[in-house]
């Protein structure tokens, strides 16, 4: 108020300006804006992110050696089992039998 009873009139002009924007910045609720954070901006990005993932259906190929030679057409079942457990296949097939929910 004191500058706009200034005598100047750049002063005058500066206070209306300088009350208008203050005007414009007070919060309309009873709880100040707040500046997003780090950690903030981080976790809207990993909800987006699950989102994303929560739409798609992952398909995997997993590649397993038939035998410690590499020859073609020979299998070795306690090779490829030991393969499958180490990947974790054997794992989600049976929570799968269960009928336990999963995700990958």
């Amino acid at each position: 108020d004191l500058l706009l009873s200034s005598s100047s009139k750049f002063v005058k002009e500066l206070a209306s300006i300088i009350k208008s924007t203050s005007a414009q910045d007070k919060p309309t609720s009873g709880r100040a804006k707040k500046n997003a954070t780090v950690g903030g901006h981080f976790a809207k990005q990993l909800q987006e992110l699950r989102a994303k993932i929560d739409l798609t259906s992952p398909h995997y190929v997993r590649c397993l050696k038939p035998n410690a030679q590499l020859v073609p057409d020979n299998f070795d079942p306690q090779m490829i089992v030991e393969q499958l457990r180490c990947a974790g296949v054997v794992e989600a097939v049976r929570v799968s039998r269960v009928g336990y929910p999963q995700r990958y």
